[in-house]
């Protein structure tokens, strides 16, 4: 996987890089993957995940190939000096899905992601320290087969199956203010930092986590 840094839910736990801020000038050119003959793209908003309303202004895209997907995640909404990371939703098996979101065009939803049927994996896609605006943008990529930092609760899940069947979602979530001594594991991992609260009961930090805002793509 490769992440450019520039600046899971309540619903997921109960659910970068270092001095990088998106205030500096950045460049989220998305990253290529082999050349494919079939590629899908799609652009959507960002919601929040307390009342699935947009986030204003913000957007997520994702392309898909046979080998993998790209994406640019561009958001705001966070607080000055929080570590924010973003994190893989894939539902890999999105037809045995049963939870359908209608009002963000989801065919998954969370109680899916512990069906055995659906194959779902949780894992790490960026992290950054939010600059003076409170906007956060991240842009990576994932492969086929590829396995990043797993969700704690995650840990063994396929990764990504199919690139072109998939429903991803991808989710941001806030660990708070930066603790310097616990800055690696803040931009890296889901728990670092978080009180057990608000983490799945994984972290022993002091920090009030949670997962904020996500974007959602059903298979093409």
């Amino acid at each position: 996987m490769r992440t450019c840094p520039r600046t899971l839910t309540a619903s997921l736990a109960a659910f970068v890089l270092l001095g990088c801020v998106e205030d500096a000038p950045t460049d989220l050119t998305e990253p290529e993957l082999e050349p494919q003959l079939h590629v899908a793209s799609a652009r959507h908003p960002v919601h929040w995940l307390s009342d699935l309303s947009d986030v204003p202004g913000a957007t997520a895209k994702l392309n898909r190939t046979h080998s993998g997907v790209t994406f640019t995640f561009r958001t705001s909404g966070f607080e000055h000096g929080h570590v924010a990371t973003l994190w893989w939703v894939i539902f890999n098996h999105p037809e045995a899905c049963a939870n359908p979101i209608p009002s963000i065009g989801a065919a998954c939803g969370l109680p899916d992601l512990f069906n055995e049927d659906v194959a779902a994996s949780v894992m790490y896609a960026a992290g950054n320290i939010v600059g003076r605006s409170g906007k956060v943008a991240w842009g990576g990529s994932l492969r086929v087969g590829e396995i990043t930092r797993y969700h704690p609760a995650f840990d063994g899940a396929p990764g990504l199956l199919g690139a072109m069947d998939a429903e991803i979602h991808m989710v941001a979530r806030t660990h708070g203010p930066l603790i310097p001594r616990m800055a690696h594991g803040m931009l890296t991992t889901f728990e670092v930092g978080c009180t057990p609260e608000t983490s799945g009961g994984f972290g022993n930090g002091p920090n009030a986590c949670a997962d904020l805002q996500a974007a959602a793509f059903p298979a093409p």
